[in-house]
């Protein structure tokens, strides 16, 4: 049988104890939010919205906006996407320009919009409901 010191007892009981208290603290991160969206405000109707970048066979590349609205009413939004260049300039584009899409209730949608040019490579879609 082993023996512990009072000492040693005392500190394996507070060990214990602050494994346990912060297990009960513990919380479950969900997935990251895409860096490449930016909104306006936050719209609690739009779920599962994410993007990618999609590099076709010939080099051109375009966006592609995921999303599903749970509204139960058709809803209208405004989307604009950014070109970059590599440099962190941005890459010049006369359909650098906000355009409406409409979303029907309860379903998913998708947006997709092609790079200006070949020295755009990086994106940042914006979303909003009004524009001012």
């Amino acid at each position: 049988m082993i023996t512990l010191s009072p000492r040693m007892l005392c500190l394996v009981a507070i060990l214990i104890l602050g494994t346990v208290g912060c297990a009960k603290n513990s919380t479950t991160v969900g997935p990251e939010p895409d860096r490449h969206i930016v909104m306006s405000k936050s719209f609690s109707w739009l779920k599962d919205l994410r993007s990618e970048l999609v590099t076709e066979q010939n080099g051109a590349m375009s966006v592609v906006l995921h999303g599903t609205s749970s509204s139960l009413e058709k809803r209208e939004l405004f989307i604009r996407t950014e070109w970059f260049k590599a440099n962190g300039l941005p890459a010049k584009s006369l359909t650098t320009r906000w355009e409406p899409i409409q979303l029907l209730p309860r379903m998913p949608f998708v947006y997709t919009r092609a790079a200006p040019s070949g020295d755009a490579v990086e994106y940042r879609i914006l979303i909003t409901d009004t524009l001012k």
